[in-house]
């Protein structure tokens, strides 16, 4: 038998895998790795502004507890964000210095978050995961992302086209 090196323009040598350290080049943490939520919820949601309770999302019983989307969840459709981080279902993070890549299993749907920040479209077109920006502020990473369709919900509640959503990682 003979052993066979292949090295790929932009890949880690197998020696500078195991030396990982757990930052990217330019210092900053790097979140590449595999989550699972397993469906996890925060049993504290925050207190509703007055007037909230009308864009409440109304279930039957049968509907898993109204813990899905408005589209039941059971159509494939993308869940949006947050509900993508609370399925079942595990999530990959890629990052590097440039993006950071979120593939979610179910239903197969992915962001692309540029990394050095910017400014949003003035209009950007709504879609299922919105337009996301990131940025740094030391070691945290802020997502800022606007531009949802209305297709998806937030902890059981309806929402407008004006969502903005920041994270924080």
């Amino acid at each position: 038998t003979r052993d066979v090196k292949v090295t790929v323009t932009g890949t880690l040598s197998s020696n500078a895998a195991k030396q990982d350290t757990g930052k990217l080049a330019d210092g900053k943490p790097d979140f590449t790795g595999v989550y699972d939520f397993a469906g996890l919820r925060n049993p504290n949601p925050p207190a509703l502004k007055a007037g909230a309770e009308k864009f409440r999302i109304v279930r039957a019983a049968e509907r898993i507890n109204g813990n899905t989307t408005i589209t039941n969840g059971s159509d494939c459709n993308p869940l949006g964000i947050p509900q993508s981080f609370i399925t079942p279902y595990p999530f990959q993070i890629i990052h590097t210095t440039k993006q950071l890549v979120m593939l979610f299993e179910y239903p197969n749907t992915f962001r692309i978050i540029p990394t050095s920040g910017g400014i949003h479209s003035e209009d950007p077109d709504p879609t299922w995961l919105g337009e996301a920006i990131g940025k740094w502020e030391g070691d945290t990473f802020v997502v800022d992302t606007i531009g949802y369709n209305t297709r998806t919900e937030l902890n059981g509640f309806k929402h407008s086209e004006a969502l903005r959503i920041v994270e924080k990682f």
